[in-house]
């Protein structure tokens, strides 16, 4: 049952009058009102969207029309909410009074032969019903321009017209849209020509499309308010047509005027609190496993954008590196997710091919904020929480069978449902009933098993991939081979007998490959680690990663600069492009098993950052020193800068990382890196030009370390957590 029913708020009727061939040659004939009354009455009478009881009325007279107005209007218990929309011509006579044209209407006796809006407004104000809302789309005729129709009485005869609703609400709420002002033109879609198929006006379209989407519901609450309606449709209406503005006026007024249910539930997150964002990056597997259980408590709370960031944390928590946390993390997710009661739906059908059945979805509040839909439209599925009610409806006694699913922020959760005719059922032992009941548990309604088998399916990603043994053993040894590919490739060979790179065209730089240059010790970084990293776990093995990272960009850096330069000397390109190629398939293999994460992102101190640019700008220096009155910038140019832009990007995402293992791995590897880069100053500089180098790449180095130390392997401090 609809939650407004059960609230006591009565029945919610709808009547749709739509008027679009006029016996009287001055009316010319409109595409919209057919379509307008189709659709509308679609979506008001759709269970899921408006639940009104809709009657139409199509191209009456107005003798007929007045006569169903008054019993519409007519023996209305006051908890009913009334809903009647115009769809037509409207005129005005001399004195400016509004009136609704039928189909018999004559423009010369609008007294006799119109809907005047004092006839409307006397039957809204003697109706016991407190809850009456009137849509008028319409326009009077004239001769206008081809795809344009001009709307219905002004501003001041509207308000005129309906202002005894003021007098006699005494608390009643009583509401008048219109689709525009005074004077003012609408589109109306389509060709307005008598063979015009069209479709609904503007100020309908957006009407129906606001309840049939549920993208009026602005608030997330899960119900679509008049006022919510009339923004949507009036911010519609204005961006296809700016000169036309929808009006509205209320009447005693209280509270919202419900509509209709939004099938989209909106929950805005509500952004963690700093002090629980910062045991988040605790390095103490205790503090974050004490935040799994608030976080626990949130999520099974009434305040859905709590729960909802409370959510989204779990399941960041159920890859952390801690095997309890992220275990109890992933126990939390798994038992929100949505379950029903019974499971599986079997009806048999009655007479008439039809079944009922009522479902309940069981689960935490936020798991109950769900839409529902189903795969058969033979299947009718209404949602008012926590109760689905199921109508499956059979054509000439075939069965039916489908699934009701229902999807919600917390996961998902499937009702089979099946429908079979009575004489052809084969669960004869089933106890005969026309509709099944709604509470009473019958053996057929709870045939399947439990889902038990979902539990561990959700457990499954409690499992740390990076601290798997054969994940660890197997890529350990893939990373060990390419790092033992990188040392042979880079081998020195005998004294002199390889240029590891040579600017002959220009300054004349060279150096050759020896035993103890850079390249050599980079791979041999590159073989210990990856050694390491399949033997270690946790810390160590993040540790080790994050060095093995740092030695694949150092060589990597080299050998696309030297290759992009042309300094790859003789054979030297081969090896490079091996290099290059084999570097950057070491990088992306560690980024794949760490899998960084980046956001939120945390808000590092000011000292870090600091000690971060001021190291960095010194290394940048150390480039322009020139040796023989020529500079590394010289030989090598912008790209000599390449090697300290990934040092400084590495150091800086480890800083801004809200996850200790991403912070452990890009920060070791931008020390690593910037080391390797160090040793390599000792290894080509001569010793009498080595001094002024030293004197800014040394400092350099240790404020970008000391930077890594304070701000990257220590925890985060002041993060910025926001829900998502």
């Amino acid at each position: 049952m609809p939650a407004w029913r059960e609230a006591g708020m009565g029945s919610r009727y709808a009547l749709i009058v739509a008027t679009d061939r006029y016996s009287d040659a001055g009316l010319r004939e409109l595409a919209a009102p057919a379509h307008d009354a189709e659709a509308l009455a679609a979506v008001l009478g759709d269970p899921a969207v408006g639940d009104f009881d809709v009657a139409t009325l199509s191209n009456q007279s107005a003798q007929d029309v007045r006569m169903a107005v008054e019993d519409f209007f007519a023996d209305r218990d006051r908890s009913d909410t009334l809903l009647l929309h115009f769809s037509g011509h409207g005129l005005k006579n001399a004195a400016g009074e509004l009136f609704l044209a039928a189909a018999d209407t004559r423009p010369g006796r609008l007294a006799s032969t119109g809907i005047g809006s004092d006839f409307l407004s006397r039957q809204m104000a003697d109706s016991r019903a407190e809850r009456i809302v009137l849509l008028l789309d319409c326009c009077y005729g004239g001769a206008f321009p081809r795809g344009m129709v001009v709307r219905a009485a002004g501003e001041a005869q509207v308000l005129e017209a309906f202002a005894a609703q003021s007098d006699v609400a005494g608390g009643k709420g009583r509401a008048v849209v219109t689709a525009s002002s005074a004077m003012e033109y609408s589109f109306e879609e389509g060709s307005l020509t008598d063979d015009a198929s069209g479709s609904p006006s503007v100020f309908t379209g957006a009407l129906v499309d606001a309840l049939a989407s549920g993208e009026a519901d602005t608030d997330g609450d899960g119900w679509v308010g008049l006022h919510e309606l009339f923004e949507y449709v009036s911010s519609a209406v204005r961006t296809v047509n700016p000169h036309q503005t929808p009006h509205m006026w209320t009447f005693g007024s209280q509270g919202e005027l419900l509509i209709a249910r939004s099938r989209v539930r909106r929950v805005r997150p509500t952004p963690l609190s700093d002090e629980l964002a910062e045991a988040l990056v605790s390095p103490l597997a205790a503090t974050r496993f004490g935040v799994v259980d608030l976080l626990r408590q949130r999520l099974v709370g009434d305040d859905l954008g709590l729960a909802a960031t409370a959510l989204e944390t779990l399941r960041q928590l159920v890859h952390d590196d801690s095997r309890r946390v992220a275990e109890a993390a992933a126990g939390a997710v798994d038992a929100a997710v949505p379950r029903t009661t019974p499971s599986a739906v079997h009806l048999i059908g009655d007479e008439s091919g039809a079944g009922a059945a009522e479902v309940t979805v069981e689960g935490p509040p936020l798991a109950l904020a769900g839409t529902v839909t189903s795969t058969d439209p033979r299947i009718r599925a209404v949602y008012a929480e926590p109760v689905i009610g199921i109508v499956v409806q059979s054509r000439a006694g075939e069965p039916v069978s489908g699934s009701v699913t229902v999807e919600g922020p917390c996961g998902s959760v499937g009702v089979p449902v099946e429908l079979v005719a009575a004489t052809t059922s084969p669960r004869a032992a089933d106890p005969p009933r026309a509709t099944p009941p709604v509470s009473p548990p019958p053996p057929p309604a709870r045939a399947l098993p439990p889902e038990a088998p979902r539990r561990p399916a959700a457990a499954e990603p409690a499992r740390d991939r990076s601290e798997s043994a054969m994940v660890r053993w197997a890529a350990g040894g893939l990373l060990a081979l390419s790092g033992l590919v990188l040392l042979y490739v880079n081998r020195p060979g005998d004294p002199e007998q390889y240029k590891a790179f040579y600017d002959e065209a220009q300054s004349g730089w060279y150096v050759y490959r020896s035993p103890d240059d850079s390249w050599v010790l980079a791979s041999v970084v590159c073989i210990v680690s990856a050694v390491l990293s399949a033997l270690a776990r946790n810390r160590p093995r993040h540790l080790a990663l994050g060095a093995l990272l740092g030695g694949s960009l150092y060589l990597f850096d080299d050998g696309f600069a030297f290759l992009a330069l042309g300094f790859a000397y003789a054979d030297g390109v081969a090896k490079w492009r091996t290099t290059l190629v084999v570097s950057a398939s070491i990088a992306a293999a560690v980024l794949v098993l760490v899998r960084p994460r980046l956001s939120p992102p945390a808000r590092p101190a000011w000292l870090p950052l600091g000690m971060l640019a001021a190291g960095a700008v010194l290394v940048m220096g150390n480039e322009v020193i020139a040796l023989d009155d020529t500079s590394p910038l010289d030989v090598f140019g912008p790209l000599v800068y390449l090697s300290i832009a990934i040092v400084t990007l590495l150091a800086a995402a480890a800083m801004c990382s809200p996850d200790r293992r991403t912070r452990e791995v890009l920060g070791v590897a931008a020390a690593t890196m910037q080391v390797v880069a160090l040793y390599g100053t000792f290894g080509w500089r001569t010793s009498d030009q080595l001094g002024p180098h030293m004197a800014v790449m040394l400092p350099g180095t240790l404020l970008i370390l000391g930077a890594i130390a304070f701000g990257a392997l220590r925890p985060a401090q002041q993060p910025v957590v926001a829900g998502t």
